[in-house]
């Protein structure tokens, strides 16, 4: 069975680290239509002003790294766990539990999903309500 390479798993463990460290910008990205994932979207954003020092992030991005190989020897890592909807998935939540950072309505943006194509290697993240696949 294939798996990331160390490559794909940094990207994912920066982006992830950026993310907790500085306000979600999902404003371009969410569609809105007066849906409660919209309502929800808005309220992140206008609270949020970043949920982990850089000492932290730093740390969290040590965890998610491990939590990922630990994943992948375990079992097939799926694209929920290293995303977040309302909730972080599994390994962004023990990832930041093991780091120390109190996961709450702000320490991951909202409708972020993160996928991966290990023939390619390549990570691909779409950002916030309704929004397009990138490459990172």
């Amino acid at each position: 069975m294939k798996k990331l390479t160390d490559e794909m798993i940094e990207k994912i463990a920066t982006y992830w680290a950026n993310k907790i460290s500085e306000m979600p910008d999902q404003k371009e990205n969410a569609k809105i239509d007066g849906s409660r994932g919209d309502t929800l979207t808005i309220l992140q954003i206008l609270s949020s002003d970043g949920i982990a020092s850089k000492e932290k992030s730093d740390l969290f991005k040590e965890e998610l790294i491990k939590e990922i190989k630990n994943m992948e020897e375990e079992c097939y890592l799926s694209f929920s766990d290293v995303s977040v909807d309302y909730e972080p998935g599994s390994v962004l939540y023990h990832a930041a539990k093991n780091a120390g950072i109190d996961i709450g309505i702000n320490t991951f943006p909202f409708k972020h999903r993160m996928s991966f194509d290990i023939d390619t290697e390549k990570v691909y993240v779409s950002e916030g309500y309704g929004s397009s696949e990138r490459e990172i």
